[in-house]
This record gives C-alpha cells, structure tokens and sequence, in this order.
C-alpha cells in the first residue's frame, strides 16, 4: 500500500509539474468578432465551435494521457494484490 501511495504520489508532481512548467496555451483563441457587447448568435457559435475543435485537439489527449498513468499504477498494483493472494493460497496448500 505504501507503494502505491508513493507511486500516486510521484505521477502527481509529474503532472503538476508539466502543467505549471509547459509553454503551451490550451486556452481557445478569442474570435474578433467576440465583443463583450453587441455580439452575434453567429460569432457565439463560431467561437463554441472553436473552443470544440481545441478541446478534442489539444485538451483531450492531455487529459487523456495524465488519466492514463494514474490507470496504469492502479493496474499494476491489483496485479500486485493478485500476485500476492496466490502466493499466499500456494504456500498455504504445500
């Protein structure tokens, strides 16, 4: 258990780490047409189309690959459980 916590823990200031120390802007570009007053239905759309695109594109897979080490320790450590009960249940049975 103190691995696993440990591991979290690592993948934490990781992630942490990229986010706050990573040049690129995920936030959407702001449309010219986007006034704070005045504004069309159309440019709304347009810029929520946008901010669609830019989150599928660049948003998304980041979320996705963070997501996926934190998927991976609790993988390896079920195995590690795993591997440990049969252990425990082959010793027991000799």
């Amino acid at each position: 258990m103190k691995s696993f916590a440990v591991a979290v823990g690592l993948w934490s200031v990781a992630v942490l780490a990229w986010l706050l120390f990573n040049p690129t802007d995920i936030g959407s570009p702001v449309l010219g047409c986007m006034h704070l007053v005045g504004r069309s239905v159309e440019c709304e759309a347009q810029q929520a189309a946008t901010n669609a695109v830019r989150w599928q594109n660049q948003a998304l897979p980041i979320v996705v690959g963070m997501a996926s080490g934190y998927v991976a320790i609790v993988v390896v450590a079920l195995a590690g459980v795993r591997d440990r009960r049969s252990g425990r249940r082959s010793a027991s049975r000799s």
